[in-house]
Parts: structure tokens; C-alpha cells; sequence
């Protein structure tokens, strides 16, 4: 007759289970940091676009002012430079017509006898967070 060996190595259903159940744990948690780390990356990524894009514009505008004489300079309800005029409806800012930003809350310009200062102020973005971009170019005599 042959005889078994009676072997006893083996996991319970309680060991199985206790197990399952710490695995299940770990990975949820893990999944939730990688999600809160994805939601971050991306509102950081929309803020960063939005500090770049004001900044463009602002540069754009500052080249423009440079390259012109300080009599072709005037603002009444849009801001006219030599050729470009800097005009702002709603929450779009355009420079003859053509669309530089569709996220711009506020253009203010102060025009005196000797500087110009403009600020630039985003709208909203994802964190309730609002950029704002401002220069002051004094005029040389």
C-alpha cells in the first residue's frame, strides 16, 4: 500500500482573505496619489500656459511701443500704436482685429507725459488663481 505524506503547507481562506484585503488597501492608495498627481500637473500646466501667454502679449505690446515714436501713441478706448491698435471686448484682447488672447479679465493702460504703464490680468483659471502682468515704459525725451 503506498502511503501519503500528509502535508500541511498551504494559506487559509482567513490568511487568503486578510491578504487580498491589505493588497486591495495598498492599491487604492496608490492609485489615489497618482490621480491627485495627475490633477496637479495639470492645473500647474493651464497656470504656467496662462502666465506665458500674458507675457507674450505684454512683450509684443512692449516691442511696439519701443519701435514707435512717442506722439503715434494714443488710448481712448483701445490702445493705438503707430499702426496696431491694442483693443479689449469681453475677455479677448486683439491687436488689429486678429485675436491675441481669449482669457484676459482686464487691459488697463495709463498714458502720461512720460510713461506709459499697462497691466494685464487673466481671467479665472482651474484653482481660482488670477495672473496678472504689469510694465512701465518711460518715454525718452
Amino acid at each position: 500500500m503506498i502511503k501519503f505524506k500528509k502535508s500541511e503547507n498551504g494559506f487559509t481562506l482567513i490568511e487568503l482573505l486578510a491578504t487580498l484585503a491589505i493588497l486591495s488597501l495598498v492599491i487604492i492608495l496608490a492609485g489615489s496619489i497618482h490621480i491627485f498627481g495627475q490633477k496637479q500637473f495639470i492645473q500647474q500646466s493651464e497656470q504656467v500656459s496662462q502666465v506665458n501667454d500674458l507675457r507674450y502679449i505684454m512683450a509684443s505690446i512692449e516691442r511696439d511701443i519701443r519701435q514707435t515714436p512717442k506722439t503715434e501713441i494714443e488710448f481712448e478706448e483701445s490702445l493705438i500704436v503707430g499702426d496696431a491698435t491694442y483693443s479689449h471686448l469681453g475677455a479677448t484682447l486683439y491687436k488689429n482685429s486678429e485675436i491675441l488672447s481669449d482669457q484676459i479679465s482686464s487691459f488697463d493702460v495709463t498714458l502720461s507725459e512720460d510713461k506709459i504703464d499697462i497691466s494685464l490680468s487673466s481671467t479665472m483659471n482651474g484653482k481660482k488663481d488670477q495672473e496678472v502682468v504689469s510694465t512701465i515704459i518711460y518715454f525718452r525725451r
